[in-house]
Protein backbone atom coordinates (compact mmCIF):
# COMPACT_ATOMS: atom_id res chain seq x y z
CA UNK A 1 0.00 0.00 0.00
CA UNK A 2 1.43 3.45 -0.78
CA UNK A 3 1.69 6.83 0.99
CA UNK A 4 -1.43 8.44 -0.72
CA UNK A 5 -3.46 5.28 -0.47
CA UNK A 6 -2.50 5.38 3.47
CA UNK A 7 -3.34 9.05 4.10
CA UNK A 8 -6.64 8.47 2.32
CA UNK A 9 -7.43 5.71 4.85
CA UNK A 10 -6.43 7.26 8.03
CA UNK A 11 -8.41 10.53 6.90
CA UNK A 12 -11.89 7.98 6.17
CA UNK A 13 -11.15 6.64 9.85
CA UNK A 14 -10.73 10.36 11.23
CA UNK A 15 -14.63 10.97 9.65
CA UNK A 16 -16.02 7.63 10.38
CA UNK A 17 -14.52 8.14 14.15
CA UNK A 18 -16.17 11.95 14.55
CA UNK A 19 -19.56 10.99 12.81
CA UNK A 20 -19.88 7.96 15.74
CA UNK A 21 -18.73 10.33 18.38
CA UNK A 22 -21.28 12.85 17.24
CA UNK A 23 -23.92 10.19 16.75
CA UNK A 24 -23.06 8.53 20.12
CA UNK A 25 -22.90 11.63 22.02
CA UNK A 26 -25.86 12.24 24.63
CA UNK A 27 -28.34 14.69 23.48
CA UNK A 28 -25.89 16.19 20.98
CA UNK A 29 -28.34 18.60 20.35
CA UNK A 30 -30.61 18.59 23.00
CA UNK A 31 -28.58 18.76 26.22
CA UNK A 32 -29.55 16.52 29.25
CA UNK A 33 -31.99 17.82 31.44
CA UNK A 34 -28.96 18.87 34.64
CA UNK A 35 -27.38 20.53 32.14
CA UNK A 36 -26.60 24.33 32.92
CA UNK A 37 -28.62 25.61 29.93
CA UNK A 38 -31.69 25.03 31.47
CA UNK A 39 -30.68 27.70 34.00
CA UNK A 40 -30.68 30.36 31.44
CA UNK A 41 -31.89 33.87 33.05
CA UNK A 42 -31.00 33.24 36.54
CA UNK A 43 -28.49 34.91 38.84
CA UNK A 44 -26.55 31.75 40.26
CA UNK A 45 -23.25 31.01 42.58
CA UNK A 46 -21.31 28.16 40.09
CA UNK A 47 -19.28 26.06 41.40
CA UNK A 48 -16.57 23.92 39.04
CA UNK A 49 -13.16 23.33 37.80
CA UNK A 50 -11.09 24.62 34.76
CA UNK A 51 -10.90 22.70 31.77
CA UNK A 52 -9.07 24.65 29.56
CA UNK A 53 -6.31 26.74 29.39
CA UNK A 54 -7.47 30.30 30.15
CA UNK A 55 -7.85 32.79 27.42
CA UNK A 56 -6.45 36.77 28.05
CA UNK A 57 -6.36 39.92 25.72
CA UNK A 58 -5.64 43.11 26.45
CA UNK A 59 -8.55 45.91 25.49
CA UNK A 60 -7.26 48.84 24.19
CA UNK A 61 -10.57 50.65 23.78
CA UNK A 62 -10.77 50.16 28.44
CA UNK A 63 -7.04 49.91 29.24
CA UNK A 64 -7.80 46.41 30.53
CA UNK A 65 -7.71 42.81 30.42
CA UNK A 66 -10.51 40.71 29.23
CA UNK A 67 -10.18 37.16 30.17
CA UNK A 68 -12.37 33.81 29.04
CA UNK A 69 -12.37 30.68 31.23
CA UNK A 70 -14.04 27.18 29.91
CA UNK A 71 -15.48 25.47 33.73
CA UNK A 72 -16.70 22.34 34.26
CA UNK A 73 -19.97 22.96 36.21
CA UNK A 74 -20.11 20.71 38.95
CA UNK A 75 -22.97 22.62 41.21
CA UNK A 76 -24.88 25.95 41.58
CA UNK A 77 -26.51 27.63 44.32
CA UNK A 78 -29.97 29.02 43.46
CA UNK A 79 -31.00 30.90 46.39
CA UNK A 80 -30.92 28.56 48.89
CA UNK A 81 -31.02 25.21 46.94
CA UNK A 82 -27.27 23.45 46.10
CA UNK A 83 -28.11 21.98 42.23
CA UNK A 84 -25.78 19.34 41.13
CA UNK A 85 -25.19 20.19 37.34
CA UNK A 86 -23.64 18.93 34.21
CA UNK A 87 -22.20 20.53 31.73
CA UNK A 88 -19.21 23.41 30.47
CA UNK A 89 -20.03 26.91 30.76
CA UNK A 90 -17.75 29.92 29.30
CA UNK A 91 -17.07 32.53 31.83
CA UNK A 92 -15.94 36.46 31.11
CA UNK A 93 -14.66 38.68 33.59
CA UNK A 94 -12.12 41.98 33.31
CA UNK A 95 -9.00 42.77 35.31
CA UNK A 96 -7.63 46.33 35.53
CA UNK A 97 -4.21 45.37 35.57
CA UNK A 98 -1.97 42.52 34.74
CA UNK A 99 -0.73 41.64 37.85
CA UNK A 100 -4.48 41.40 39.09
CA UNK A 101 -4.78 38.01 36.85
CA UNK A 102 -4.74 34.86 38.42
CA UNK A 103 -1.67 32.08 37.65
CA UNK A 104 -4.39 29.12 37.59
CA UNK A 105 -4.07 26.03 35.60
CA UNK A 106 -6.54 23.45 34.15
CA UNK A 107 -7.99 21.60 37.16
CA UNK A 108 -8.09 24.24 39.40
CA UNK A 109 -11.49 25.57 41.07
CA UNK A 110 -13.52 28.19 40.23
CA UNK A 111 -16.46 29.61 42.10
CA UNK A 112 -18.72 32.83 40.07
CA UNK A 113 -21.68 34.96 40.90
CA UNK A 114 -23.84 35.82 37.73
CA UNK A 115 -25.96 35.73 35.37
CA UNK A 116 -26.21 32.52 33.25
CA UNK A 117 -27.05 33.30 29.54
CA UNK A 118 -27.62 30.50 26.91
CA UNK A 119 -25.16 31.68 23.96
CA UNK A 120 -27.10 33.96 21.29
CA UNK A 121 -27.05 33.29 17.45
CA UNK A 122 -27.36 36.67 15.24
CA UNK A 123 -28.87 36.54 11.91
CA UNK A 124 -26.55 37.87 10.24
CA UNK A 125 -25.58 36.63 6.84
CA UNK A 126 -22.80 34.91 6.55
CA UNK A 127 -21.82 34.98 10.15
CA UNK A 128 -20.98 31.83 12.38
CA UNK A 129 -23.28 29.72 14.21
CA UNK A 130 -22.17 30.22 17.58
CA UNK A 131 -24.20 27.75 19.96
CA UNK A 132 -23.42 25.03 17.84
CA UNK A 133 -19.61 25.80 17.56
CA UNK A 134 -19.94 26.39 21.42
CA UNK A 135 -21.94 23.00 21.41
CA UNK A 136 -19.70 21.10 19.73
CA UNK A 137 -17.03 21.83 22.28
CA UNK A 138 -19.60 20.95 25.30
CA UNK A 139 -19.86 24.94 25.90
CA UNK A 140 -23.68 25.12 26.47
CA UNK A 141 -24.01 28.58 28.65
CA UNK A 142 -22.05 31.89 29.44
CA UNK A 143 -21.58 33.52 32.08
CA UNK A 144 -20.09 37.09 32.96
CA UNK A 145 -19.06 38.31 36.03
CA UNK A 146 -16.31 40.22 38.11
CA UNK A 147 -17.47 38.27 41.63
CA UNK A 148 -14.92 35.39 41.21
CA UNK A 149 -12.65 33.40 43.59
CA UNK A 150 -9.93 30.94 42.52
CA UNK A 151 -8.86 27.62 44.17
CA UNK A 152 -5.88 25.91 44.02
CA UNK A 153 -6.11 22.23 43.02
CA UNK A 154 -3.20 20.37 44.42
CA UNK A 155 -4.27 17.38 43.90
CA UNK A 156 -5.21 17.13 39.80
CA UNK A 157 -6.10 13.68 37.90
CA UNK A 158 -4.14 12.25 35.22
CA UNK A 159 -6.06 13.81 32.44
CA UNK A 160 -5.74 16.88 34.06
CA UNK A 161 -1.61 16.75 34.51
CA UNK A 162 -2.15 15.67 30.69
CA UNK A 163 -3.38 18.80 29.78
CA UNK A 164 -1.29 21.03 32.13
CA UNK A 165 1.76 19.58 30.26
CA UNK A 166 0.31 20.25 26.79
CA UNK A 167 -0.27 24.17 28.03
CA UNK A 168 3.16 24.08 29.29
CA UNK A 169 4.52 23.14 25.68
CA UNK A 170 2.46 25.54 24.22
CA UNK A 171 3.59 28.11 26.56
CA UNK A 172 7.20 27.16 25.87
CA UNK A 173 6.57 27.57 21.88
CA UNK A 174 4.76 31.02 22.61
CA UNK A 175 7.38 32.80 24.54
CA UNK A 176 10.49 30.88 22.45
CA UNK A 177 9.11 32.72 19.33
CA UNK A 178 8.64 35.88 21.61
CA UNK A 179 12.10 35.92 22.16
CA UNK A 180 13.13 35.56 18.60
CA UNK A 181 10.87 38.25 17.13
CA UNK A 182 8.39 41.15 17.93
CA UNK A 183 5.28 40.30 19.52
CA UNK A 184 2.73 40.56 16.97
CA UNK A 185 4.71 38.46 14.24
CA UNK A 186 5.30 35.83 17.21
CA UNK A 187 1.44 35.98 17.71
CA UNK A 188 0.33 35.59 14.11
CA UNK A 189 3.35 32.66 13.67
CA UNK A 190 1.50 30.85 16.69
CA UNK A 191 -1.38 31.09 15.48
CA UNK A 192 -0.84 29.53 12.06
CA UNK A 193 0.44 26.51 14.42
CA UNK A 194 -1.32 26.45 17.29
CA UNK A 195 -4.55 28.27 16.36
CA UNK A 196 -6.27 31.30 18.23
CA UNK A 197 -6.32 35.36 17.89
CA UNK A 198 -4.41 36.10 21.46
CA UNK A 199 -1.77 38.92 20.45
CA UNK A 200 -2.88 39.65 16.88
CA UNK A 201 -4.00 43.62 16.40
CA UNK A 202 -7.53 43.17 15.01
CA UNK A 203 -6.26 45.22 11.73
CA UNK A 204 -4.18 42.02 11.12
CA UNK A 205 -7.06 39.96 11.86
CA UNK A 206 -9.26 42.07 9.29
CA UNK A 207 -6.63 41.95 6.68
CA UNK A 208 -6.72 38.23 6.73
CA UNK A 209 -10.46 37.80 6.80
CA UNK A 210 -10.99 40.40 4.12
CA UNK A 211 -8.42 38.00 1.43
CA UNK A 212 -10.59 34.58 2.61
CA UNK A 213 -7.44 32.81 4.43
CA UNK A 214 -8.20 33.69 8.07
CA UNK A 215 -8.71 29.86 8.29
CA UNK A 216 -4.89 29.70 8.40
CA UNK A 217 -5.20 31.37 11.90
CA UNK A 218 -7.36 28.60 13.15
CA UNK A 219 -6.71 24.52 13.70
CA UNK A 220 -8.08 23.62 10.59
CA UNK A 221 -8.38 20.26 8.05
CA UNK A 222 -5.15 21.50 6.48
CA UNK A 223 -3.66 22.03 9.79
CA UNK A 224 -4.74 17.97 10.75
CA UNK A 225 -3.79 16.57 6.81
CA UNK A 226 -0.88 17.97 6.91
CA UNK A 227 -0.17 16.58 10.82
CA UNK A 228 -0.90 13.06 9.34
CA UNK A 229 0.99 13.23 6.32
CA UNK A 230 4.12 14.07 7.84
CA UNK A 231 3.35 11.50 11.01
CA UNK A 232 2.46 8.72 8.05
CA UNK A 233 5.47 9.46 5.80
CA UNK A 234 7.74 8.91 8.90
CA UNK A 235 6.28 5.69 9.88
CA UNK A 236 6.59 4.59 6.47
CA UNK A 237 10.47 6.12 6.32
CA UNK A 238 11.02 3.88 9.49
CA UNK A 239 8.83 1.06 8.02
CA UNK A 240 6.48 0.70 10.40
CA UNK A 241 3.49 -1.77 10.54
CA UNK A 242 0.14 0.12 9.04
CA UNK A 243 -1.58 -0.57 12.78
CA UNK A 244 1.09 1.25 14.38
CA UNK A 245 1.72 4.22 11.88
CA UNK A 246 -2.35 4.50 12.09
CA UNK A 247 -1.92 4.75 16.13
CA UNK A 248 0.54 7.28 16.00
CA UNK A 249 -0.99 9.75 13.38
CA UNK A 250 -4.33 9.00 15.96
CA UNK A 251 -2.54 9.96 19.14
CA UNK A 252 -0.79 13.07 17.33
CA UNK A 253 -3.55 14.41 16.45
CA UNK A 254 -5.20 13.74 19.33
CA UNK A 255 -2.04 15.78 21.48
CA UNK A 256 -2.42 18.69 18.47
Amino acid sequence: MNISNQILNIILLCMVLGIFFVQTTTNFFQPPADDISHLDGYTVELAGTLKDEPSISKDEFRNNFKARYVVKVESVKLGKNDRTVSGNVTIFTRFENQSDIPKILIGDRIRVYGLVRKPVRYNNPGQIDLPMLLRSQGITAQMSSRTITFEKNLEPTLAQKFMRQIVSIREHYRESLQDAMNKNEAAIIFAILFGGYAGIDESIVESFTATGIVHILSVSGSHISLLAATVTALGTFFRLPQKITAGLVLFVILVY
